[in-house]
């Protein structure tokens, strides 16, 4: 892998985030944009400032900057929220604030569905041990290691409301 990825020089960006001296999961991310027909974009610093703002003032997350690289990245491309379906994480919490979700949200739209696959949040009241034991089984690689005990902690969350989860289903599965 670090004969193809190797890190800048001097690295700089509000997204400070995203300055790994190598991304871990550089391949799997390649592989998925190659098999998926997706593609890299390339996004400056005020795309990405943008779209922090725009998942804040209208999404109402209260994600990080760095977090916020992906919509910037969804939005380089012409694409809003209200577009066909898009995958993007908001992930890191902006510390600076108390709330990862603004309570004015308007409630998320329950589920959706797409090619026969029905997308959507899962029940507070869902088992986490079967969350936990899917996502072990599914999610890991040599180069995605999940631990037990803080990824169990994280789903038993789900119960309070604190984490949320969706779940994609094909039929009954």
């Amino acid at each position: 892998r670090s004969r193809y990825m190797f890190p800048w020089a001097n690295p700089a960006s509000i997204a400070s985030g995203i300055l790994d001296d190598e991304t871990y999961d550089w391949v799997e991310l390649a592989r998925g944009m190659e098999k998926s027909g997706g593609e890299a974009l390339v996004v400056n610093e005020d795309a990405i400032a943008k779209a922090n703002a725009y998942a804040k003032a209208h999404l109402k997350v209260n994600s990080c900057i760095t977090g916020s690289v992906g919509l910037s990245g969804l939005m380089a491309r012409g694409a809003t929220h209200t577009s066909k379906p898009s995958i993007v994480v908001l992930s890191g919490i902006d510390r600076a604030s108390q709330r990862a979700f603004s309570t004015s949200a308007a409630p998320m739209t329950p589920m959706w569905e797409r090619n026969g696959i029905t997308y959507r949040v899962l029940e507070r009241d869902f088992d986490p041990e079967v969350l936990f034991d899917f996502n072990k089984e599914h999610g890991t690689s040599p180069l995605n290691f999940i631990p037990d005990e803080p990824v169990k902690a994280h789903f038993a969350k789900l119960a309070t409301g604190e984490t949320s989860v969706w779940g994609a289903f094909d039929g009954d599965k």
